[in-house]
């Protein structure tokens, strides 16, 4: 069922219809935007430590490790949350309505040694956010260094900037405001990806010609 549906599940959008589904922010299509939000920075931070890797390497240890890891993870707690929803034992549904980011721990709570679960939940939020903005930093700081090792000041500032803009957009009106903003940034990210994709097959195909 979830390979057949997938197309489908991923591409969905209520079929616009605004009455069913009066929040976009649910739609799955939005999701994509997440996504290739993020493309800019991530790319460069990857490339960055990638250097001297094969196209072999890097599509082994960055595309096809990660996407089997996660398939796990989510098969893992996509069946262990249909199971407690099939108990009847956590209304999921009232928790979303009530507080989306407390959602998890509820779901945690369900399972043997729940206080272990929720500090090493924190725990990997915290890893999660510090790498991100750590790798976002650098990549602002090596892109206004002009390609260049930045310096440790231009990081920490960068850093403090990224901070202070996401305090203020929640400050503003919660995820939002920051939702809004990456789905705006990642409209211009989407046309130049498809342009650099081109780009690289091209150059693939030459190289190849040439060996």
């Amino acid at each position: 069922n979830y390979f057949s549906g997938l197309a489908e599940i991923s591409l969905w959008s209520a079929h616009h219809d605004y009455k069913s589904d009066g929040s976009p922010f649910n739609w799955t299509t939005y999701h994509w935007s997440a996504w290739i939000a993020w493309a800019p920075f991530v790319g460069m931070f990857i490339a960055k430590i990638s250097k001297g890797r094969t196209i072999r390497e890097f599509l082994l240890g960055v595309v096809l490790v990660p996407t089997l890891l996660s398939g796990i993870w989510f098969s893992i707690l996509g069946r262990s949350g249909i199971e407690i929803l099939s108990k009847s034992r956590l209304d999921v549904k009232d928790l979303i309505q009530n507080d989306l980011s407390i959602t998890f721990f509820y779901y945690l709570g369900e399972f043997t040694g729940s206080l272990f679960l929720y500090g090493i939940a924190i725990l990997s939020l915290k890893l999660f956010f510090i790498t991100s903005s750590d790798s976002a930093a650098y990549v602002i700081a090596t892109t206004a260094a002009r390609g260049k090792d930045p310096s440790t000041q231009s990081k920490m500032y960068w850093s403090a900037m990224i901070s202070l803009i996401a305090i203020i957009l929640l400050i503003s009106g919660g995820l939002s405001p920051m939702q809004i903003v990456n789905m705006a940034s990642a409209a211009p990210f989407a046309i130049l990806s498809f342009v650099m994709i081109c780009n690289l097959g091209f150059h693939l195909v030459t190289d190849s010609k040439k060996a």
